[in-house]
């Protein structure tokens, strides 16, 4: 599974569940922990905290086509 969100103007987050059941956050280690948002899921407002934050929107993008056409392998920046 891959959870992302997209939409903030300079930061999104990245969340992959692997099928063994494993995850983790997807970051890019040159980025500072992001700023505090609000999201809408699943018609819930919810914050993101910012030590999640540490993608750009172009990698969000990157690990969403990394991760369709890999078979549902771990993104990585």
């Amino acid at each position: 599974m891959l959870d992302i969100c997209i939409g903030h103007p300079e930061r999104s987050f990245v969340y992959h569940v692997a099928v063994d059941g494993s995850s983790a956050w997807v970051y890019q280690p040159d980025l500072e922990p992001g700023p505090v948002f609000t999201f809408e899921y699943a018609g819930t407002p919810t914050d993101v905290w910012p030590e999640r934050t540490r993608v750009t929107n172009a990698t969000a993008w990157q690990a969403a086509r990394q991760f369709l056409t890999s078979g549902g392998q771990d993104p990585t920046p």
